[in-house]
């Protein structure tokens, strides 16, 4: 039997929307084994996604060193107990004080109190010539083999389940307003049920692991060319990185790539990585990275406002003249009012909402927006009241409402909730929580137009410039229906 020779190489980058990076991966060495790894897709904003994948991670390599060591232990349960560990520990945090301070899961980073905190994960181990991997959530594994991409793992979303029963096809699931509800993942649920298989490696064999940064942006398809041997295990990282954020990068992507080759004695060092929201250690190749990239686009963007500024001044100082008329062109303009739509009642709507806030960071319940829809306000599961631009920039505004519930209610408790909005002409805006419908009434009650299939729609506002209506789902995440601005229509002419 053949000896095998393994090398891993990882890297994950926060895309091209996302101000921060919540996916964390971890590679570590584990005697007697040659190659042990995990991969987490925070989930949660505003660093609850980050906190989770990174607790994730550190129970994760700490129960697998500790359990793989024993004798005769087997990988399959091995990994699966140490998910279900990290998910004890993410509920732990989520829920301060619900776990004894003995509790060896428990971490010691602070972590809010937020009932969406939680993350996806794949982890996986390799002994010989056997690959055992587990998962929970829509990360993935593959196999690349003889030129073909093959999956290892099955997604735990809503979309996937549909795809596997046949009521909707891939392509249709890429596209689908639910495919980012996930149905199992470490820290949603008080309990785990995660997946686990075994594969037998070959030489030439390349595993891939990644978050779905990486398969939203790029089809199968699209990731087998980028797999094709050539350069460095690190250049194929980066090669698919580089290739999910052209696309977009509408979301972290963390890749990780494991090499298999044959002959020779087997190699059992792992150099030991962290990446993504865990700090690289000083000194590191990440830190060097990082520091000779140059000064970072806010920097810049200063410096090149404070120029101007210091030109304008000068200008001013040498011409007293310009300052005049400067002067008197300040006292006499006034900012204009916001633009208001001259009619609401011919509105249409989009009939699929767009996707305001990527995280979900929004209770169903309450919603405001600023009249030209700049930004819009929400609380969240934490009782803070968060502002999000257009940017997608977040600011927590009001740190904590010390508002308590009357009483506590579950998402499916709001299914017969009824929430209210109006325009300046003093339309009617009705959702239906339980009907996923929105509708849009004149002041006299005779309808005017109306959305369906929407995801339990909740509290809404609708922005005085555009017409646009705002809502929060289901999944608390804040969407928008694009207003159609059409004219009522022509008597005939006789």
């Amino acid at each position: 039997m053949a000896t095998l020779s393994i090398q891993l190489a990882a890297d994950t980058h926060k895309g091209m929307r996302r101000s921060g990076n919540e996916d964390t991966f971890g590679v570590f060495a584990i005697p007697g084994y040659e190659a042990a790894f995990v991969v987490c897709d925070g989930m949660g904003g505003l660093q609850a996604g980050d906190i989770a994948a990174n607790e994730s991670v550190r129970v994760i390599e700490a129960d697998l060193k500790a359990q793989l060591t024993l004798a005769n232990a087997d990988p399959a349960p091995v990994l699966l107990n140490a998910l279900r560990r990290a998910n004890d520990a993410v509920n732990a945090l989520a829920r301060p004080g619900s776990v004894s301070e003995e509790d060896p899961t428990v971490g010691s980073e602070p972590a809010p109190s937020n009932a969406l905190m939680g993350t996806t994960v794949v982890a996986g181990v390799v002994r010989g010539e056997t690959l055992w991997i587990a998962h929970a959530g829509d990360s993935r594994a593959y196999r690349f083999r003889d030129g073909a991409l093959e999956r290892l793992t099955r997604d735990h979303s809503f979309v996937a389940e549909q795809v596997h029963a046949g009521n909707m096809t891939e392509a249709e699931a890429r596209i689908s307003r639910f495919r980012n509800m996930i149905t199992r993942a470490i820290g949603i649920d008080s309990t785990l049920q995660p997946e686990v298989r075994q594969d037998t490696l070959r030489p030439g064999d390349t595993i891939l692991v990644c978050s779905d940064g990486l398969t939203t942006m790029l089809e199968d398809n699209e990731i087998e060319p980028l797999l094709d041997g050539k350069g460095s295990l690190e250049r194929q990282v980066q090669g698919l990185i580089d290739a999910a954020n052209r696309k977009g990068g509408h979301d972290n992507t963390t890749v990780l790539l494991l090499g298999v080759g044959g002959g020779g004695e087997p190699v059992r060092k792992t150099v030991e990585q962290r990446g993504g929201g865990i700090p690289a250690p000083e000194g590191s190749r990440e830190r060097r990275r990082r520091r000779a990239s140059g000064p970072s686009p806010l920097v810049l963007m200063l410096a090149i406002l404070g120029a101007l500024g210091l030109l304008g001044m000068f200008l001013l100082a040498l011409s007293p003249a310009l300052r005049t008329r400067l002067g008197a062109n300040l006292a006499t303009k006034t900012a204009p009012p916001p633009e208001r739509l001259a009619d609401f009642a011919h509105l249409t709507y989009d009939p699929v909402p767009k996707r305001i806030v990527d995280s979900p960071l929004a209770r169903r319940n309450q919603l405001a927006l600023q009249p030209d829809g700049g930004a819009i306000f929400v609380r969240n599961s934490g009782g803070q009241v968060i502002q999000v631009r257009r940017d997608h920039a977040e600011k927590v505004l009001v740190g904590d409402l010390k508002v308590p519930d009357i009483q506590k209610m579950d998402t499916d408790s709001l299914d017969d909730e009824v929430y209210l909005a109006s325009d300046p002409q003093g339309n009617l805006y009705i959702s239906y929580s339980a009907r996923g419908v929105i509708k849009k009434l004149t002041p006299e009650g005779k309808e005017l137009t109306r959305v369906s299939g929407l995801n339990r729609p909740g509290a809404l506002c609708v922005e005085t410039k555009t017409g646009d209506i705002y809502f929060i789902d289901a999944s608390n995440h804040v969407l928008a229906l694009r207003a159609r601005h059409t004219l009522p229509s022509s008597p005939t002419p006789k």
